[in-house]
């Protein structure tokens, strides 16, 4: 996604959560990304990989490790998720998964 579209999605997640409707973790969250439902999933930090590359300025800011880490996932063009065995290796490798969905 373009950096403005982040920007977009990641300020509404926030104005959500500021106004007492947080989005849930691991269900679909309809309304955020047009007609595409969109969806939190917890981070894994304890991969070295994960941490080293996305969460240690978290770490570094908050001062431990022990807050929750969650990636916004969205669907393709088709609307199919990366976990989905119809999403192509492409759009996989746009968005790699640093957690599990919890189904």
């Amino acid at each position: 996604l373009s950096i403005e579209t982040c920007k977009w999605l990641l300020n509404d997640l926030g104005g959500r959560n500021r106004n007492g409707d947080p989005c849930p973790v691991d269900k679909p969250i309809i309304g955020l990304a047009q007609e595409f439902p969109v969806r939190l999933i917890d981070v894994d930090t304890n991969r070295p990989d994960v941490f080293a590359e996305y969460v240690c300025w978290s770490h570094w800011y908050y001062g431990h490790q022990d807050f929750p880490v969650r990636q916004l996932v969205w669907p393709d063009e088709e609307g199919r998720f990366p976990w989905e065995p119809e999403c192509t290796d492409k759009f996989r490798k746009q968005q790699p998964l640093l957690g599990t969905l919890k189904f």
